[in-house]
């Protein structure tokens, strides 16, 4: 019951969040992508979890909501019904394929005892070097010389199975693109050129722009779930 409870308030305040993200973004087209952005962010509060069914209903209400605020401007919802809502979903169950396979669950927890102790004898210093927010992954090991085999050890490693996903989601992003195009643009924009080869211009644009963009909300998923756990507590 109190699982319950912890699910339904963390995936209102994500669908409450989340609505006004998006809501904002499809009324004033300059903050389109923000919008996408910060409700792919609120999606990933219930996630953070494990709450794989409340990120469902929260995407589901997200976009209804947001049709009745913004007078059903479907064609600007359409990229986050399509793809962006449903995006951190998948890399939710990546990691979680990652961790049960790696066993990074247990590796994780015991990390994370390691640093509680850690903390109460160094006035909490291990807490605050926990949250780094680094794209090269070598920071933690600098900030500390007893991190570094942890830091080390945790090391992602790109498996098969990321190269599936990866490779689904590269795809799965470019006929949503594409789809896009054809109904929002009506298969026309200002350039010709782009007219001509959009297959191709989505299949190398479009892609590159992904690999970056997946690499990001992974990291942003890193963050998100350290603030939770720290503000709101561990399940």
């Amino acid at each position: 019951m109190r699982k319950n409870s912890k699910e339904i308030a963390l995936s209102a305040v994500a669908c409450a969040l989340g609505t006004i993200a998006l809501t904002v973004g499809t009324l004033y087209s300059p903050m389109l992508f923000t919008g996408y952005l910060f409700a792919c962010l609120c999606m990933t509060l219930p996630l953070s979890r494990g709450y794989f069914k409340g990120a469902a209903l929260c995407f589901l209400a997200i976009n209804a909501l947001t049709l009745l605020f913004n007078g059903f401007n479907f064609f600007d919802t359409l990229p986050f019904t399509l793809f962006f809502g449903l995006h951190p979903i998948v890399n939710e169950w990546q990691a979680k394929l990652r961790e049960k396979k790696s066993g990074g669950a247990g590796a994780e927890k015991n990390g994370a005892n390691h640093c509680e102790n850690f903390g109460e004898n160094s006035g909490g210093a291990a807490k605050a070097e926990e949250f780094v927010f680094d794209f090269s992954g070598g920071n933690e090991s600098a900030q500390s010389g007893t991190e570094k085999p942890r830091a080390e050890k945790k090391k992602a490693r790109f498996s098969a199975a990321d190269v599936f996903f990866l490779l689904f989601k590269i795809v799965w992003f470019d006929f949503a693109m594409y789809f896009v195009w054809k109904i929002v643009f009506s298969a026309q924009t200002a350039i010709p050129f782009i007219d001509e080869h959009i297959f191709l211009a989505i299949a190398i644009g479009g892609s590159q722009f992904f690999i970056v963009y997946d690499l990001i909300l992974f990291r942003l998923r890193k963050t998100v779930n350290f603030l939770i756990k720290k503000y709101v507590g561990k399940k």
